[in-house]
């Protein structure tokens, strides 16, 4: 099936652009050569002047050794940047790659060629990168995931560079910085994603750069991280229970990241690091910009730990320590839904999870989710996910909606992202 979308769309490319495309495989071996006529052969329009010699060794998109090791090298480098790879052979022939991921494996490039100035190679190669990103399956985000530690790695690189030419080796190493430390804290705090970022940088260029290959040290060193960054989230009124959720995955990964030992698992710490501090600062910038956050957050716990008990208006305020009118008016202007949709919203995403991770009767999920009966849950399951639960169950849709820790932050920062 997979082949078949890749052989249709190849030719598509080619005989819209005039380009010619090598499909290759996770080994670097090519597997499919079509050229602008649509025909499954010579890639390269260089080496013709090879005829049948050429074509009896098999491929000509792989003619000889320097040829197979110039494109193998090449889509290894568009697998390290996760995006598009331009560059030429000893004959001046221009050529373009980008990866394919097949659940979120590498699993193959394209690698385009033709000819034309610089500004068509450049968009000849992005409108390959755009055709792999569709071939990819189950994998969404993968080119982008890889572009972007591709980015933070240029960054942390020139850090190191300049690390190690003020402390050459045999020198006095420096000492961990807890003044960057301290600066990246108030960054957070401030919600100021550019400084927290460069901070963040410069803390884990001097993490890598003092522990070298001590794998466990840099291992510890992101965990503390991770807790520093928690501490924020206390100040902001969350349970300790909500927290540990949040970083429960994070750490995970970072110890598996840490495992491997090499650079692959150093750019995983380094965008695990980043993703956190992201999300941190949007949910400082939402706490702050919130009017009554404190007192709505009390109400979003007392709703999360209660979602499977009858909960009213009332009570709910009364959590919040504002009156029942009150509570009203300012649920509906700082969250942009009222309290009866939000309850229901949440209430559906809890019994998508249960629905997508657990075989429990729909009658069950009901009662779990807090619908006073089966009936009433179908309805409103139905109203916000667009099927009934039975048939969303039995899809089992790739993507499953989630109960949020932060359900009232991930709303706001939704609303004033711009």
């Amino acid at each position: 099936m997979l082949y078949t979308r890749v052989q249709t769309i190849t030719h598509a490319y080619c005989q819209s652009t005039g380009a010619s495309v090598c499909v290759s495989d996770e080994n670097y071996a090519p597997l499919l050569e079509i050229n602008s006529g649509g025909d499954s052969i010579n890639i390269c329009s260089t080496c013709k002047e090879q005829g049948e010699d050429a074509k009896t060794k098999g491929s000509y998109f792989f003619y000889n050794a320097s040829c197979k090791e110039l494109h193998s090298s090449a889509i290894k480098e568009s697998c390290r940047s996760g995006g598009s790879y331009t560059y030429t052979c000893k004959r001046g022939a221009f050529f373009w790659t980008t990866p394919l991921y097949i659940e979120g494996q590498f699993s193959g490039a394209l690698t385009g060629s033709g000819m034309g100035d610089s500004k068509k190679i450049e968009a000849l190669a992005e409108l390959l990168f755009i055709s792999a990103m569709y071939l990819s399956t189950e994998s969404e985000n993968c080119h982008v995931v890889m572009k972007r530690r591709a980015e933070q790695q240029v960054l942390i690189s020139e850090k190191l560079t300049s690390l190690r030419n003020q402390h050459p080796s045999g020198s006095i190493m420096p000492e961990y910085p807890m003044n960057i430390e301290k600066e990246l804290l108030s960054a957070i705090r401030q919600g100021n994603i550019g400084q927290g970022k460069k901070q963040l940088n410069d803390l884990l260029s001097l993490i890598f750069f003092i522990n070298g290959e001590q794998f466990s040290n840099i291992q510890y060193r992101a965990i503390e991280l991770v807790i520093l960054f928690s501490r924020i989230y206390t100040k902001m009124g969350f349970s300790a229970e909500s927290i540990f959720e949040i970083n429960k995955h994070a750490l995970a990964s970072i110890k598996m990241a840490a495992a491997a030992e090499d650079s692959a698992g150093i750019e995983v710490i380094t965008d695990i690091l980043h993703q956190i501090l992201g999300e941190t600062i949007a949910e400082v910038i939402a706490f702050k910009g919130m009017q009554h956050a404190l007192a709505l957050k009390k109400a979003e716990q007392f709703i999360l730990d209660h979602i499977d008990k009858k909960l009213v208006l009332s009570e709910i305020a009364k959590v919040s320590g504002l009156s029942v009118p009150y509570f009203s008016t300012i649920f509906k202007e700082e969250m942009g839904e009222n309290f009866s949709d939000y309850l229901n919203r949440v209430r559906t995403e809890k019994a998508a999870l249960l629905l997508t991770t657990s075989d429990l009767t729909l009658s069950k999920i009901a009662k779990l989710c807090g619908f006073e009966d089966q009936s009433w849950f179908s309805k409103i399951f139905k109203l916000h996910s667009g099927m009934s639960p039975g048939k969303f169950r039995t899809q089992r849709a790739k993507t499953a909606a989630r109960i949020p820790g932060v359900a009232f932050s991930d709303r706001y920062i939704a609303m004033i992202k711009p």
